[in-house]
């Protein structure tokens, strides 16, 4: 793979500020809204309006892959407008009331997760475009592990600046390093050139009416309303469930993407050795299992302990995920059918951010694990049907 360097430093840093950026959304905006004493059921529903953008970034894919905007390509400038978006709607939000005026906020972190969809998108096609086959398991490490470096940072900045600082100074922050990745936009190499086996063709959404792609979305949809969910009940249990203050509620998001990025690095290996069928049932069952033990919960320590292993097991399944997604993308429509199964994803993710808000309220902290524990299992009868047809893959 060419320019190896500028193409590792631009992934590293759009995919941690895609960590960054969805730590606050999950974690650290439901504490940021408790602070304006809103309830865990209204703070659920606007985290929803959130997820809104990535679910309808199957708009942005179909765009991307089927518009060279204003001559200049299919991805690098969508990049460049997500990222411009995104970090100007951060920077807006400290100087909005979510007391006084809450549906301007609503609106400006909704431009906010746009943009964040936007270039996530671009980069996304322009990986799979210029990613040569025997190269993706690195890829896929820099996304997983640029996400979760993305996590740790977050929860170690914004829980100390939120603590020592007040809450304006993380918006800032975010602001700042969210630029960053605009440098590399213009020394990366250019977007490869559309011959027939990847220009735009309709008839590859066809591929969507194949069974194993199916069951896979369904795969893709349940685990992420589970992990996410309980990601963002994580901070809200260890801060209010056992009086963890801010700075170590930091301290337990820092852990949980220490685990993601451990998960993912032990993905990149063992993914391959075990095989994608049974990588999927690990990563399934052993999320299962450990979502159900954060319940017992009942002291920092155990907190610190449980999360990190919880992060592993978040890391290793989305490397799986992510793998299988870009196996299964027919290079005609990339960027759309990657979009897709992030976009269930995130529909998942959407789903879930209101049902944990009112399992909060509704049955407590420890019932809301238990609960998601086991809508996870329901994908398990159908990984055998994902890969029926995928003997290669076995």
């Amino acid at each position: 793979m060419e320019n190896k360097v500028p193409l590792s430093l631009f992934y590293g840093l759009v995919y941690t500020l895609e960590g960054i950026l969805t730590t606050y959304f999950i974690i650290f905006n439901i504490l940021y809204l408790r602070s304006f004493e809103k309830s865990f059921t209204e703070i659920g529903l606007i985290n929803a309006v959130i997820i809104i953008p990535f679910i309808i970034k199957i708009f942005v894919g179909i765009f991307s892959d089927g518009v060279n905007l204003f001559g200049m390509g299919h991805r690098k400038p969508l990049v460049v407008i997500g990222i411009i978006m995104e970090a100007a709607a951060i920077f807006a939000i400290p100087f909005i009331s979510p007391v006084t005026h809450m549906p301007v906020f609503i609106v400006v972190l909704f431009l906010a997760a746009l943009g964040m969809s936007i270039f996530d998108t671009a980069t996304d096609g322009y990986c799979i475009d210029i990613t040569p086959e025997d190269h993706r398991g690195y890829v896929q490490g820099l996304m997983v592990g640029g996400r979760a470096v993305g996590a740790v940072l977050a929860g170690i900045a914004i829980g100390y600046i939120a603590h020592r600082l007040g809450w304006p100074w993380v918006f800032y922050v975010i602001g700042i390093f969210s630029v960053l990745p605009l440098i590399f936009v213009f020394i990366v190499p250019p977007e490869v050139e559309r011959t027939t086996e990847i220009e735009f063709d309709k008839s590859a959404f066809r591929s969507f009416l194949k069974l194993p792609v199916i069951l896979f979305m369904i795969l893709g949809f349940v685990y992420p309303l589970v992990v996410y969910s309980v990601e963002s009940v994580v901070g809200a249990f260890v801060n209010e469930g056992i009086s963890m203050n801010l700075w170590n509620v930091g301290t337990i998001t820092s852990l949980i993407g220490i685990g993601m990025a451990a998960g993912a690095l032990a993905g990149s290996g063992l993914i391959d050795r075990l095989g994608h069928r049974r990588s999927v049932y690990v990563a399934l069952i052993t999320t299962s299992v450990i979502v159900a033990a954060l319940a017992a919960i009942n002291a920092p320590t155990a907190a610190y302990i449980l999360t990190v292993i919880f992060g592993f097991a978040f890391g290793y399944y989305e490397a799986v995920y992510f793998t299988l997604g870009m196996d299964f993308a027919d290079p005609r429509i990339a960027a759309t059918m990657f979009a897709i199964f992030m976009a269930l994803g995130n529909f998942g993710i959407g789903l879930g951010q209101p049902i944990a808000g009112a399992l909060m309220d509704t049955v407590g902290f420890r019932w809301t694990f238990i609960v998601f524990a086991l809508i996870n299992l329901i994908a398990l009868p159908l990984i055998p049907f994902i890969f029926k047809k995928r003997p290669a893959a076995a």
